[in-house]
């Protein structure tokens, strides 16, 4: 058993097998950040817009479903420097209404 363990072919599968679980960790780990991160900045977004319009945290609940994180990143931008609700939801409206996930 010794013979094969130190074998350079049996060293090379070993190798390709510990990179292939290393990978799918790394991927499984971006994954689940960005997840993370989409959740905060909807959390963040859901704040600022309840505290600035006097709206439900819950108001654009649907709406935001499909979005991703790059759009609440937008859309906080939007937020901080829309005058009215009206305005936020014309970006909305127009900019996201048919993106997908």
């Amino acid at each position: 058993m010794e013979i094969v363990e130190n074998s350079p072919l049996f060293q090379d599968i070993l190798a390709q097998i510990r990179e292939k679980i290393l990978d799918e960790g790394r991927k499984e780990g971006r994954k689940e950040g960005h997840k993370e991160g989409r959740q905060g900045m909807l959390n963040a977004l859901q704040q600022l817009l309840a505290s600035r319009f006097s709206i439900g945290i819950d108001h654009f609940d649907k709406r935001f479903q499909s979005l991703d994180l790059k759009a609440f990143e937008e859309l906080f931008k939007v937020a901080l420097n829309a005058q009215t609700l009206a305005e936020f939801e014309n970006v909305l409206n127009v900019t996201f209404s048919s993106k997908p996930k």
